[in-house]
């Protein structure tokens, strides 16, 4: 049975008054529905009317939406109408679609449509051009995309940097405001150096708040007066004058383009934007009475239209870091932040790269390891670092925080990343970091000694910064995340070393009995190294992350002991034995995340609660 004829019976069988009729439109007339499979057309009732519209099946229908059209443009313009008359009445991310009735796929599309045209119509949902103001704008022709990184929070009329840079037969635009140390940070986003390019001057205008402004219409491209218009009649009275001062600023120049970029406030404290591209061909150079070519003086043409010019609309692609950060579910708020991680192996630098795509403003790495072969199984970086050539000595392996540093300042060039290729105490000793500046320091060394005299040298500070430790467990049976020194709160790296009855120490947090040795080797005393895997590391690394992410955003204000259980068994059958936490449920270990804490520890007993 074909999809049209099952469609209509499932539908006879419902108790419904939206869908009247249903015709089947020929096979040779489908060309102008997007390619769908099937088509046909309906009578539905609009605003009490009967009305005819069409709907489209795709040819994995149901698995796939239908098209609804107004072929014969009886609603005129509406928002969400195309012009084809394609109506866009969802977003299919957000629908799920029970394939096994069709019929009733079709009937709840219909009731959208129906509500998308009835509000169209009666004007109650025309704020919605606003929302979808950039997509209206893209659809002008002979339209350029142009990457700007605009701080939109900031609404006072300014100039940016724009600038025009040849890439291969063509030029990309790349806008940014002007006190932005661009260099570095478009080279590694967009693989494109700003010494080849040319600066244009660009004017941002931000419109001021209520301003509705109705987009273009497809393919109707806005002219010179339009944008004119459009922009200084929705200035503020401070951002017009400021405007007026700006522009009214003589420039000899032999730049044949001018920009103009807009900011259009739309609902939930977002804003549009679109620009212009005005091209003056006149502009570069003009012959006086002794027939000396000389630069023109350019006023903005805003202020003066030139005689002669061509305007192009811009499709503005944001690239600044607020933006990125919210597209994808990082926090702004950790731009101000300062991370110190002290050991960039396989956990350390899982996290390193963790807290870049969070968006810290700053790192620090401290390490003082190379980088080797023995490394890219388990590290985050992999074989790309391994080595590099060296002029006098061939090929040599990097320090690790070297090959960190330039991973994520080419990755994630809006973060900022120091590097110390020494030991925690001769960095600390030395006074290279300025602890104030500090908000978080994540250990991921894995050696006891060294980390228990790290939380003995962060404790001596007048206020020192919080502090996570975390190490993973062998052959898989799990990890650990220790955060100190959290709002002042007592509770540190020491107490997990509380004496037992007999005065012996070991760590009270391990799933594993104390005294076993776990360190394996390959090739003798120079290969030792503790069994576990990255899916291991990448689990410790996360949850370490988690907690810190939490603490820089005040979300966790205790010092609590976190862990992570794994499967036993690979432990249990090389013979090693459990500690008794490890039978704890993941329940119990939440119940007892601050039980570590020594009364009598002699580093933090003189703290808070």
């Amino acid at each position: 049975m074909d999809i049209l004829t099952l469609i209509q019976d499932e539908i006879k069988e419902y108790d419904q008054n939206i869908l009247l009729s249903m015709t089947p439109i020929p096979s040779d007339n489908r060309f102008n529905y997007r390619r769908c499979k099937n088509v046909m057309e309906i009578m539905v009732p609009i605003n009490g009317k009967p009305t005819v519209l069409a709907v489209g099946f795709p040819e994995f229908f149901p698995k796939e939406l239908p098209k609804f059209f107004d072929r014969s443009n009886q609603f005129n313009r509406i928002p969400h109408k195309e012009p084809d008359g394609f109506l866009c009445f969802s977003n299919t991310e957000s629908m799920l679609i029970d394939e096994r009735y069709p019929g009733a796929v079709l009937l709840s599309c219909l009731e959208k449509v129906i509500e998308l045209i009835e509000k169209g119509l009666s004007g109650a949902n025309n704020d919605e051009y606003l929302v979808e103001f950039e997509a209206y704008w893209s659809r002008q022709t002979q339209t350029k995309i142009t990457y700007a990184s605009i701080n939109t929070e900031n609404t006072q009329v300014r100039e940016l940097d724009l600038w025009r840079i040849p890439v291969k037969s063509s030029f990309a635009l790349i806008a940014t405001e002007t006190h932005a140390d661009a260099t570095t940070i478009v080279k590694a986003l967009f693989g494109v150096s700003l010494k080849e390019a040319e600066k244009y001057r660009c004017m941002y205008l931000p419109l001021k708040s209520g301003t509705n402004k109705t987009p273009p219409k497809y393919f109707s491209n806005w002219d010179l007066a339009d944008m004119k218009a459009s922009l200084l009649s929705n200035l503020d009275p401070l951002n017009k004058k400021r405007f007026h001062q700006i522009a009214a600023l003589k420039r000899k120049s032999p730049n044949t383009y001018d920009y103009v970029i807009g900011g259009l406030p739309i609902p939930n404290n977002n804003w549009a934007l679109f620009g212009m591209e005005i091209y003056n061909p006149r502009a570069s150079l003009y012959t006086n009475r002794k027939n000396r070519k000389i630069a023109s003086i350019i006023l903005h043409p805003f202020v003066q239209a030139p005689p002669e010019y061509k305007t192009t609309p811009l499709v503005i692609k944001r690239w600044n870091q607020d933006y990125l950060l919210n597209r994808t579910g990082g926090q702004s708020s950790l731009k101000a932040k300062h991370v110190v991680v002290v050991g960039v192996g396989a956990i350390g630098s899982e996290i390193a790269n963790g807290l870049s795509k969070s968006g810290v403003g700053k790192l620090t790495l401290i390490d003082d390891d190379t980088y080797t072969l023995d490394n890219i199984y388990r590290h985050y970086l992999g074989g790309k670092f391994v080595f590099y050539e060296s002029e006098q000595l061939g090929l040599r392996n990097p320090e690790k925080v070297a090959a960190m540093q330039v991973d994520q300042t080419s990755k994630y060039p809006f973060t900022k990343v120091e590097i110390y290729a020494e030991k925690f105490r001769s960095v600390f000793d030395q006074g290279s970091i300025d602890w104030k500046t500090v908000d978080l320091v994540i250990c991921a060394i894995g050696k006891p000694n060294d980390e228990m005299h790290i939380n003995q040298l962060l404790h001596g500070l007048p206020n020192p910064p919080a502090t996570i430790y975390t190490w993973v467990e062998p052959l898989g049976i799990g990890g650990h995340a220790l955060v100190t020194l959290n709002d002042n709160k007592r509770g540190c790296y020491q107490c997990l070393f509380k004496p037992d009855s007999t005065d012996q120490i070991s760590n009270r947090a391990s799933f594993s009995q104390p005294f076993q040795d776990f360190s394996r080797s390959i090739t003798g005393c120079g290969s030792f190294f503790t069994p576990y895997s990255f899916l291991d590391a990448s689990k410790t690394a996360n949850l370490a992350l988690e907690a810190g992410i939490k603490v820089l955003l005040g979300i966790e204000k205790g010092s609590p002991l976190l862990s992570w259980k794994g499967d036993s068994s690979a432990f249990e059958q090389l013979g090693y034995q459990l500690s008794s936490r490890y039978s704890f449920s993941v329940e119990k270990l939440h119940e007892l995340r601050y039980h570590y804490i020594d009364d009598d520890c002699p580093i933090c007993r003189e703290r808070g609660e």
